[in-house]
Formats: structure tokens, C-alpha cells, sequence
């Protein structure tokens, strides 16, 4: 199996150096949790599942009511 195409992609442009990156996502992760706990609506759906249909098992009569 010829490798060639991968070597040639993983290729350092000749002499520069690659800096390296540090990633620090803290940030975004706190606007996605701020905007679920604030707006989403899981929990709110959530308690109407179990508060309000109640629990349903398959293959049993309860899971035919309405």
C-alpha cells in the first residue's frame, strides 16, 4: 500500500514552524449552558412526562391510555 498522498499532506512547509494552539472552550460551553438553563425547556418537559402522563411500560395496558 502506497502511502505517498498522506506523506505529502502531513508535509512541513519549509521553514516556518507551527505554533501551537491551546483550545479553550470554557467560554462557549458556559453561553450553551447559560442559554439551556435559561430558555430550554427539558426539564419543564420532563416533569409534565412524569408528573402528568406517569410511567408507561411497553407491552403493558397502561401504555394505550391517552
Amino acid at each position: 500500500m502506497d502511502f505517498y498522498f498522506l506523506k505529502k499532506i502531513q508535509k512541513k512547509p519549509a521553514g516556518k514552524t507551527a505554533i501551537p494552539v491551546k483550545l479553550n472552550y470554557h467560554d462557549e460551553f458556559k453561553k450553551i449552558s447559560d442559554e439551556i438553563m435559561t430558555n430550554g425547556k427539558a426539564y419543564e418537559n420532563l416533569g409534565e412526562l412524569t408528573k402528568g402522563i406517569g410511567p408507561r411500560f411497553s407491552a403493558t395496558p397502561a401504555m394505550q391510555k391517552q
